[in-house]
């Protein structure tokens, strides 16, 4: 059981737990048929047999996507109740296998229908955007209308486009920079948020009473829209690539102008315009028949006499005061959340996340129900250029490029201990929701060669910041259907930790990539407090300090993973006694008498022709 007491997760004998696990799964953001998700992330008949591999490897802290869309992508108020009953069905089965399970209502950039996942189509069109414009008009960029090879990493650059843009800002602050936009009688964002609630109530409902179900993160990478753009006229995204209209520019075109705008590109030194675009041939629009753009509607722009911003504060000043995102819409909109989460379920942990790389919301967990931090980090080199160079990499937070192995592992440490730290200065613990790497590297040159050596060391050097940082984490992905084709399933992307392709009959944990590398020991529940802990992977050795808490009867237990030591593992302590349980990977260690910290090392046993080896020198 996993609960939440002030900055850590403990367990039922109040050991400190270190959770380390998988987003399942990735192509769980798209329905498996026509708009049903049932049977994603996968099928109940195939559930056992991923549940167990999952905690054979370790991974048994499991991020369960779901989405707004797959429990109300029918219309508003219209629940699909065969899909709910599968996804409590599959969450209770993740029990069953010794899985701790957070459920994620997952999204990116709104929408499937305009080049993410998450909110139902309905909600584009109640708004008045004609889904089969999005693409064509430049007020999306959708991967299914895209001739030719997806440019890498593209998706991200909707959350600066038009559809996106303007559905978070309607939903989030729609009463405050769009009143005259109103759907049933009522501002979008009071329509749009009480719809999302009750649709994470549905799913609350169904999976709080399972004891393995520990939290609820209420809402994936949110996005402020254009809340807070400061110049209508220039472009702006998570990454800059491929043609990237302004939000002026963005606005015209979705009325019907033809433009052309700039193209990026985006290196190891940032981005760069690298050419133009004519967007919008056909001069179609991106609205319905009797809809017209909100942002037009509200004075914000105008093509008269010349395309300008009529009124270029309108989204980021009201009554002459700067507005934030984060603490004047966002937080709003979490509080109330967790309110409703906590009204059904008090126990559960709300997991908190704010705008990627950007500062969080301040939060009282004086007057809260259990709430934890959840941020997510990644390697951007290896994930937007798709390569690895040990000695290059990116800082995430100031975009700049980190060179020398030693100083690229200090830098990740860095970055992850300053999202620990939000965490604790909130009062609240930290779980690193999303991190992990893109195994397409170099044009899927693995695929071809079978030599999967840059994957294995990128995802050692990222597990190893984890380490560092002594950060509990999920790994994104796990996803079941992955091939070197299709890769997730979505956008192009491909994270996933197995692949169909790579699966041999007989062998269980075949289709498991790098697994060397990502099935390392571990603490699981520590009686004390952690000091440092980590693995070396060219060596297999494993060390972890513990300042051993006196009041805790319950051992520290450590996940010791054959895969890493088949031929047996030597266990050392500093104090007290050690016991090796081969059969479930654990060691548990009572840390006896003693001033700490205290230290445990895990060791391989040499094979026969090793010590041979040693012996004849």
């Amino acid at each position: 059981m996993v609960r939440v007491e002030h900055d850590r997760f403990v367990d039922e004998h109040g050991r400190t737990l270190v959770l380390r696990g998988v987003n399942l799964g990735g192509s769980s953001k798209r329905p498996r048929v026509g708009d049903s998700y049932v049977g994603r992330p996968f099928s109940l008949a195939e559930a056992d047999a991923h549940f167990a591999r999952l905690h054979r490897w370790g991974l048994r802290t499991v991020r369960l996507l779901t989405s707004w869309d797959a429990v109300e992508h029918r219309g508003p108020g219209q629940y699909d109740v065969e899909y709910l009953d599968f996804f409590e069905a599959l969450t209770a089965r993740a029990g069953e296998h010794g899985l701790q399970v957070f459920v994620d209502f997952h999204q990116d950039v709104w929408s499937r229908h305009c080049g993410g996942s998450g909110a139902p189509g309905w909600t584009l069109q109640w708004v008045g955007f004609e889904l089969a414009h999005l693409h064509r008009t430049g007020a999306a960029f959708l991967e299914g209308e895209h001739p030719g090879p997806l440019p890498a990493m593209i998706w991200p650059t909707n959350a600066g486009k038009l559809a996106s843009a303007t559905m978070f800002t309607l939903f989030f602050g729609g009463a405050t920079f769009a009143p005259q936009t109103r759907i049933a009688g009522t501002s979008a964002q009071r329509f749009l948020q009480q719809h999302f609630f009750a649709a994470v109530e549905q799913v609350v409902k169904r999976v709080a009473p399972m004891p393995h179900v520990f939290g609820v993160d209420l809402l994936n990478e949110p996005s402020p829209g254009y809340i807070g753009w400061a110049d209508l006229e220039r472009p702006g995204a998570p990454v800059e690539v491929g043609a990237m209209p302004s939000p002026l520019q963005s606005m015209a075109l979705g009325s019907g102008q033809s433009l052309q705008v700039d193209v990026y590109r985006r290196g190891l030194f940032g981005p760069r315009v690298v050419g133009r675009q004519q967007l919008n041939p056909e001069r179609l629009k991106a609205w319905s028949t009797g809809f017209d753009c909100p942002w037009r509607q509200h004075g914000v722009w105008s093509d008269e006499p010349v395309l300008h911003a009529a009124r270029p504060r309108h989204f980021t000043h009201r009554d002459g005061q700067a507005v934030s995102f984060t603490e004047h819409f966002y937080k709003p909109f979490l509080r109330e959340g967790a309110r409703r989460v906590h009204a059904l379920a008090p126990h559960l942990a709300v997991m908190l996340q704010g705008v990627p790389f950007a500062p969080g919301p301040t939060w009282d967990v004086r007057n809260s129900g259990p709430v934890a931090w959840a941020p997510h980090w990644y390697d951007g080199f290896v994930l937007f250029l798709k390569d690895y160079r040990s000695f290059v990499a990116a800082d995430a937070f100031t975009h700049k490029p980190v060179f020398g192995a030693r100083r690229i592992r200090a830098s990740f440490a860095a970055q992850l201990g300053r999202l620990l730290t939000e965490a604790h200065e909130r009062g609240m613990p930290g779980l690193i929701g999303e991190l992990g790497i893109a195994f397409d590297l170099r044009g899927k040159k693995a695929y071809r060669t079978g030599d999967l050596s840059l994957q294995r060391s990128a995802m050692n050097r990222t597990l190893t910041a984890v380490e560092d940082a002594m950060a509990s984490a999920t790994l994104w992905n796990y996803t079941a259907d992955n091939t070197h084709a299709a890769g997730d399933g979505w956008n192009g992307e491909d994270l996933s930790l197995f692949c169909l392709d790579d699966q041999r009959p007989g062998d269980d944990d075949s289709g498991g990539r790098v697994l060397d590398a990502v099935v390392r020991p571990r603490p699981l529940a520590i009686a004390g407090t952690p000091v440092r802990y980590g693995f070396d992977l060219p060596t297999r050795r494993f060390e972890l300090a513990v300042e051993p808490n006196p009041a805790c009867a319950a051992p520290t237990e450590v996940f010791v993973p054959r895969l890493q030591y088949p031929r047996g593992v030597t266990v050392a302590v500093s104090a007290g006694e050690a016991t090796h349980d081969e059969a479930e990977q654990l060691v548990r260690w009572r840390h006896g008498a003693g001033a700490g910290p205290h230290l445990l090392t895990l060791t391989a046993k040499a094979d026969a022709s090793t010590s041979r080896r040693r012996r004849g020198r």
